[in-house]
């Protein structure tokens, strides 16, 4: 037996640890669990992140998952999903995981569905996320394919929404702008690298500022169509989103628009992008939506809140220390096999 393959079996399996963000239906959260295993799912443990407002449900999530992996959220961390998930990603990275997959319930892994995720994480040195093609239940229709971030209007949106699935785009690996949250796997290393999602953001566009910081740090976001997940058309927003999605483009274009980008889209969100927002909720009889706009925009243009630090605070040793060198794709396939 030559030396190398010794100390290749002598390697503990990889763990990924696995974080689904449960969204009221008990049901959908044990199939999105359920489909881990068919999708290449080893090794790892499983946590279940639960707004506030479906905390009713911890008693049978504890069932499923564990008294101590119920991560519900709290009071003084009550700043939307992006606070929620990043408990969860602290739990994965405190347990030990050598990835971690954030799955929202919404979604189930098709079979064998983490094998590409994996190969393309360990294809280049500085992938450090990635995720699957997201295919709408029911019309077969592309949810995301990885998502776009920034650009003149500090827009945030799924790539390929709404395209067929037999669309070009999906038959090779591709550079995102960002990972939806949705369903991603993200290496240890680049979270000890980048850091977690920005809690400033709440609920909206916090996967893209991730995306947008990542590419700072030389990091990149792969969205990859060998491996598909199934997820559910139904997508509801609550009227609270509507602050978050007037003041989160605007905190966008201020951290990493450039000058020569930001005066014309602050310019067409002031004549055309408020306004007809505003007049939509009016006359839809929205008010509190509407009112929400109005506030959005100005925390947008005023506050400085997106500065905060606090989600660079992680459990680990070693953040801005130099990636070490991905392990052998033998090595991983060895996992999945």
């Amino acid at each position: 037996m030559r030396a190398g393959e010794f100390v290749d079996r002598m390697r503990p399996l990889p763990e990924i640890g696995v974080v689904i963000l449960h969204r009221g239906d008990l049901s959908r959260t044990a199939e999105a669990r359920a489909s881990l295993e068919p999708a290449g799912h080893r090794q790892g443990q499983a946590w279940a992140a639960v707004p506030r407002i479906f905390a009713a449900d911890s008693v049978a999530l504890e069932r499923e998952f564990g008294r101590d992996r119920v991560l519900i959220e709290t009071g003084e961390a009550a700043s939307g999903l992006s606070s929620l998930l990043n408990r969860g990603l602290r739990a994965a990275l405190e347990a030990g995981s050598d990835y971690v997959l954030l799955l929202d319930a919404s979604c189930c892994l098709k079979k064998n569905a983490l094998a590409p995720l994996l190969i393309a994480l360990e294809a280049q040195r500085f992938a450090g996320v990635a995720c699957p093609a997201l295919i709408q239940e029911g019309n077969g229709k592309v949810f995301s394919f990885g998502g776009e971030a920034g650009g003149w209007a500090g827009c945030a949106k799924p790539s390929l929404n709404g395209a067929g699935k037999d669309v070009g785009r999906l038959r090779h690996w591709e550079t995102a702008g960002f990972a939806p949250y949705h369903c991603a796997i993200f290496k240890r290393e680049f979270l000890e690298d980048v850091g977690l999602f920005n809690e400033a953001y709440g609920s909206f566009a916090f996967d893209a500022e991730l995306g947008l910081r990542a590419k700072g740090e030389h990091w990149s976001v792969i969205a990859v169509p060998q491996s598909i997940a199934s997820i559910s058309p139904e997508m509801k927003h609550p009227a609270g989103a509507a602050l978050e999605m007037a003041r989160n483009t605007i905190w966008l274009l201020r951290a990493y628009g450039a000058p020569v980008k930001r005066l014309p889209a602050l310019l067409a969100h002031m004549a055309f992008t408020w306004p007809l927002a505003f007049a939509a909720n009016i006359l839809r009889g929205r008010f509190r939506a509407a009112g929400a706009v109005v506030k959005g925009s100005l925390q947008g243009l005023f506050s400085g809140a997106f500065r905060e630090g606090g989600h660079f605070a992680l459990p680990v040793r070693g953040r801005k220390q130099r990636a070490t060198a991905p392990s052998p794709s033998a090595f991983v396939m060895k996992y999945l096999l």
